[in-house]
């Protein structure tokens, strides 16, 4: 019963994953109106203000491109794309409010632990080792066929783990 009661709790937070996806992706789609709207700006002001307006359309895009990275995160549930979230926000908190020489410091040496993070701690996206024969649950199965020869049905799924969900 409670395995039961668990499953159900697990797919209605999948479902409500998917509808987040998709409301901020429609978030983003109508933000990129505003990215013309900018552009048009930054010809119409004059050069000192052109400075403003092209900072204000920095932050918007890389609002936008973390929307992106979110939604990306919301249906992957991998470590890469959290880590990747995190950079891009970072980097956009770099770019648009970083006023002292110690805010970009910090967030230098935040995106290299990222990057050092994402090099030696990281899985990787397909990890097929013919020696151990331990696989990933996000190991493509054609991947797998070629590394190994495993003839695995492709009928239930894409990854290895898609073929064991019940």
């Amino acid at each position: 019963m409670f395995q039961y009661i668990l499953s159900k709790v697990e797919s209605y937070t999948y479902v409500v994953e998917i509808i987040l996806a998709v409301l901020i992706a429609i978030g983003v789609t109508i933000g990129l109106v505003d990215l013309v709207i900018y552009i048009v700006q930054i010809f119409e002001t004059s050069s000192l203000a052109a400075y403003d307006v092209f900072k204000h359309f920095l932050a918007h895009t890389l609002l936008l491109v973390v929307g992106i990275e979110l939604i990306l995160m919301l249906l992957s549930h991998s470590t890469n794309a959290i880590l990747e979230l995190v950079l891009f926000v970072i980097a956009r908190k770099m770019l648009i409010y970083a006023d002292t020489m110690m805010d970009l410091v910090l967030g230098t040496l935040a995106i290299a632990i990222i990057f050092l993070i994402i090099k030696f701690l990281a899985p990787s996206k397909d990890f097929v080792s013919r020696d151990s024969k331990i696989y990933s649950a996000s190991t493509m199965v054609n991947k797998l066929y070629e590394a190994t020869g495993y003839n695995l049905p492709t009928d239930r799924g894409n990854t290895l783990g898609g073929l064991f969900v019940v």
